[in-house]
């Protein structure tokens, strides 16, 4: 090779997006959803969200990394509502009220909720309009 040639397996190939490749990315969005209702699912699609942000194309590594994200948000979020709620339940009895404290951390728990169903909806949705 002479010194204004290139390469051309030294270039940085294109990924072009493969349908099987999407599977994996919507299969986690679909265990978020269903995992919502049944646990065990949700860290079903941790794992395989984890896995395939190392193993996985590089042109899904945002959704990936968005469910990832999205995970750990909501359990931060949760954790903070739960000791939220459990110093309204101590405040309400202490005070002798109706627990009126208690009306924000359900508040917030509604917000969390709603966050989690619309960040996974919002993501399926993004890796179905991609074509695949």
């Amino acid at each position: 090779m002479t010194d204004g040639e290139t390469n051309p397996s030294a270039e940085p190939a294109t990924e072009e997006p493969n349908p099987a490749d999407a599977k994996m990315a919507k299969l986690v969005y679909i265990c978020f959803i269903i995992g919502f209702f049944f646990g065990p699912l949700v860290i079903v699609g941790l794992v395989i969200a984890y896995v395939q942000t190392r193993t996985g194309p590089a042109w899904l590594e945002s959704h990936y990394r968005f469910q990832i994200r999205t995970f750990w948000i909501a359990i931060l979020y949760f954790i903070f509502v739960f000791l939220l709620g459990f110093i309204a339940i101590i405040l309400g009895s202490l005070f002798e009220i109706l627990n009126l404290f208690a009306i924000i951390p359900m508040a917030l728990a509604i917000f969390i909720v709603v966050f989690w169903f619309v960040r996974c909806i919002k993501g399926f949705g993004q890796v179905m309009l991609s074509g695949l």
